[in-house]
């Protein structure tokens, strides 16, 4: 990817203390991140039809905080955009295992009855 990861800023030091405390693990190993310039970036390309280099941003994200359910969340709809339903669908599910949300419960509930 030819992406650059925007550093962490301040915004972002409440925003990691959140996930941490969830007990949510980071991958230390992964290059840091702002999550919240990570998050404009990913919306800027969704908004310009870009659904590769939005999916991009959340994986840069999630490199670094893989159970990100905002961001898992935001992978799976990417992925759903681009017609790839099953993955979305697995990734879904693991954002509601992590994180419960009604807007997804009923997405997934939806996918599930059209592949039947």
């Amino acid at each position: 990817t030819g992406l650059v990861s925007p550093p962490p800023a301040r915004a972002d030091e409440a925003l990691v203390d959140a996930y941490r405390k969830r007990g949510l693990a980071v991958n230390e190993e992964a290059p840091p991140v702002s999550i919240s310039g990570a998050r404009v970036r990913m919306n800027e390309a969704l908004e310009a039809g870009n659904y590769q280099v939005a999916l991009e941003w959340a994986a840069m994200v999630l490199a670094r905080y893989p159970s990100h359910p905002e961001f898992l969340r935001a992978q799976a709809s990417i992925l759903l955009l681009m017609g790839e339903r099953d993955k979305a669908i697995e990734i879904y599910e693991k954002a509601e295992e992590i994180e419960s949300d009604p807007a997804v419960q009923k997405k997934l509930e939806e996918l599930q009855k059209q592949a039947q």
